[in-house]
């Protein structure tokens, strides 16, 4: 029971990161590379980069995004996620519809553990777009897949012991509503939402995020 305690923890505290992205009021700009750079609280305070790059315009648009969030904390990269993954979209008139697959490896340090995770994640979003604005309803599951446990001297040598644990043992869901303001290549987002366990009934202390982006376009 302890090990599932130490993984749900770790879940909780590990900010998933709402990123801003490419949409279809935007991608027709003749730009291919968008940046962001956003601020916001999830589990605590985070700041999150990201870099997304439009790959092909034929058929479904489709992009690759790479994404880094880093929680506010005492040493600043004692704790972050990283996410690389890929998007595609299905538009019908000023309709788009967003599913984004990534992997992810994160790392989360206790005074009694040092945890390293490699996980997934899946996110639909659904919106409506028009060309200096657009508001869209988002969900996703986040799935912790394998972890390594560090952990202390003496934590070691009577509870447990170092290596990996699988198979996978957790994860959770979020779902919110982004909306966003669309300049000529500049945008400018707020994202808000919820988020519980996997079982639908375990809650963080606060069950709900908020982040402010900006993202520049070129």
């Amino acid at each position: 029971m302890k090990y599932y305690l130490l993984l749900f923890l770790f879940l909780l505290q590990i900010p998933k990161g709402i990123s801003q992205s490419f949409n279809p009021s935007t991608w027709n700009r003749e730009s291919k590379n968008l940046a962001h750079l956003g601020l916001g609280f999830e589990f605590s305070s985070i700041l999150q980069a990201g870099y997304e790059r439009q790959i092909s315009k034929k058929g479904h648009p489709k992009f690759l995004y790479l994404n880094q969030t880093i929680p506010f904390g005492n040493s600043f990269l004692d704790d972050f996620k990283t996410e690389i993954g890929y998007g595609s979209w299905y538009t019908y008139e000023n309709f788009g519809a967003n599913i984004r697959l990534g992997g992810i490896f994160r790392r989360l340090e206790m005074e009694k553990v040092r945890l390293l995770n490699f996980g997934s994640q899946v996110t639909v979003s659904l919106g409506y777009y028009k060309p200096k604005f657009f508001i869209s309803a988002e969900g996703g599951f986040d799935k912790a897949i394998v972890t390594h446990f560090k952990h202390s001297a003496s934590y070691r040598s009577s509870v447990f012991i170092d290596g990996w644990y699988n198979p996978s043992t957790g994860g959770n869901l979020h779902a919110g509503i982004t909306a966003g303001l669309l300049a000529k290549k500049t945008d400018y987002s707020l994202a808000i939402g919820r988020i519980v366990a996997q079982d639908w009934q375990t809650n963080p202390l606060i069950p709900f995020y908020a982040k402010f982006s900006i993202a520049k376009r070129w």
